[in-house]
């Protein structure tokens, strides 16, 4: 499901609720992809969000990786 692009640029600073609605907007859209948790506030009482991606993600990307990080830490050391 395409979503209209947002421009999101470093020439100016993004105000909390802006950048907030820019994440949440994204999450929003692609369900399937990651999730938004708030994991506490800061002293200032605003929400701290983070962004994970979704369990059954991470478990296709592991399985389809596993050899992978096999590889590298099996690997001989140089004889010498």
């Amino acid at each position: 499901m395409p979503i209209e692009k947002i421009e999101i640029g470093f020439e100016k600073y993004y105000k909390y609720d802006e950048l907030i609605g820019v994440v949440r907007t994204r999450v929003e859209a692609y369900p399937n992809l990651a999730e938004l948790k708030c994991i506490g506030e800061s002293y200032e009482g605003r929400k701290i969000w983070l962004i994970s991606p979704i369990r059954q993600l991470v478990q296709r990307w592991r399985n389809q990786h596993s050899g992978w990080t096999e590889t590298f830490t099996q690997e001989k050391s140089p004889q010498v």
